[in-house]
Formats: C-alpha cells, structure tokens, sequence
C-alpha cells in the first residue's frame, strides 16, 4: 500500500479537535476536496465521498497554497509558494507520490484525490528526509535512518494539519504528532508500524482501545455516531481502535457514547 494512502486514512481513523484559525471551523465530516486558490473558479471534478475530520475554511472562504483561508478575491495577493530544489506546485497533485521506499514496487491501488501542495518534479522521488531526489541517489540517505529516530519532532513550514509519527526516545513509543505538510525532519512516519519499524519500540494503545491490523477507515466518533457515514473506503487501517461499546471523542478518546 503506498505511503500516502495510509496516512491519508490514518487522518480519516484519528480525528481530532483542532484549535481552527481564523475563518475556519472544526467538521467532524468535510469535504475530501477542498475550495483552493487553484481551483474554486474551474469546474467540478469528481472527489472521493469520504470524511475528513479537521478545520475547515468557512463557507465563502479559500485555502491559499500557504493553509490560510481567504475570500477568493484575496488569492491574487498570496500567489508564491515556496516549494524547495525539484519540487513544483500541483493544485491537484497524486495522494501516492513516488519515494525511495515504493519507486522500484509494483504500482498499487491509490485513492483517487486531489492532493494541492509540493509535489516531486517529474524524475524524482521523496526520501524520508522529505527532499526529493533521483531514484539511484536513494541508497545514499538511507544510513541516515537510524539517526532520524533520536530527532525531535519538527512541524515543518507549512501549516496543513496532518498526523503523523515521531520515536519518542523517553518512553520507546511512538507517538502522534501535527505535521504541516512540508520541511521538517526524518522523524517523522505515516503510520505508527512505519514508526516502529524504522526505529523499534513498543505499540501501546489507551484506554479502551485495541489494536487492530484491519480496522474501519471511518470509525464511529461522538459527532457521527447516531448517522454513521453512509460511504466509506474499504481499506484496512491499522492501528488503536476504540473497543466495541465506544466511540472516538474529539479529543481523541475512547469513550460510551452517553459520555460523549
């Protein structure tokens, strides 16, 4: 399974409540393509009908390529997008791009979803590192591995909400963290497993939850579960899930839904 669908779903399987910024509100179930500077005067194209918890830019509102949300007459002034060495802006780039660890594997299938933000140019792959490079120079960074698990978390330039993994050298865990889509260090993993596999360490769930290698993509949480999501991907996603009887909070705790 590619990298970004994981992480993509893991988003899905973890909501949260975010501390939204100016002209954004906090939706259990938005929308999976989202009004752009790049987009919100071309025509509709389809979009994956599935819920993406987090903040949302309010109704009459755009995200610009630096994660803020403007009215759309606004967009003009914020055009410039600071995407690094061999790296280009793609208002709908690919939710699985090439990287040094799926370059050279059978293509697999992606979710079909409009990713904006900087993509690897064309002839390059993303290393762990988060720079794009060329295919034969990936073999370089990767002794730089073990070394990227005692680097403290680092949210990156960008200011998207993703969750992602750091090791936390303290308790040999690993632990979730906001990543804002860019920059950063090698610390940081799509999914927990990725985490623990790169750098060791020990699985540990909360209370309330279990582990589980095949659970839902769109688990019941205390804003959906009286009008479960009707569409769902039917995908595994590894991870804590809530045990039987609970659902997510927003706070990210597994609780009875009358505590909710």
């Amino acid at each position: 399974m590619k990298l970004f669908v994981g992480f993509l779903l893991l988003v899905v399987a973890h909501a949260r409540q975010e501390r939204c910024r100016e002209n954004e509100s906090f939706h259990s179930c938005g929308s999976a393509c989202p009004l752009t500077c790049d987009n919100f005067n071309l025509p509709e194209e389809p979009c994956v009908r599935i819920c993406v918890p987090g903040c949302h830019c309010d109704e009459g509102f755009v995200r610009t390529r630096l994660g803020n949300c403007v009215k759309p007459e606004n967009c003009s002034i914020i055009r410039d997008e600071r995407c690094r060495e061999n790296e280009s802006f793609h208002s709908c780039g690919s939710a699985c791009p090439l990287t040094c660890d799926n370059f050279n594997l059978p293509e697999e299938p992606c979710v079909r979803i409009c990713v904006p933000g900087c993509h690897c140019d064309e002839g390059f792959v993303r290393t762990r590192l988060g720079n794009c490079v060329k295919p034969e120079n990936c073999s370089i960074i990767r002794d730089a591995t073990e070394k990227n698990c005692i680097e403290e978390p680092e949210s990156g330039y960008c200011r998207a909400l993703f969750y992602n993994w750091y090791f936390d050298q303290q308790t040999g865990t690993c632990r979730e963290f906001v990543y804002g889509g860019c920059g950063g260090n090698g610390n940081r993993y799509w999914s927990e497993e990725e985490c623990l596999e790169n750098c060791g360490g020990v699985k540990q769930c909360d209370e309330n939850e279990h582990f589980d290698s095949c659970g839902t993509a769109c688990p019941l949480t205390c804003d959906n579960h009286e009008d479960p999501p009707e569409f769902c991907v039917p995908m595994c996603v590894p991870g804590c899930h809530c045990d039987e009887g609970f659902v997510r909070t927003r706070q990210g705790k597994c609780a009875r839904p009358q505590e909710c």
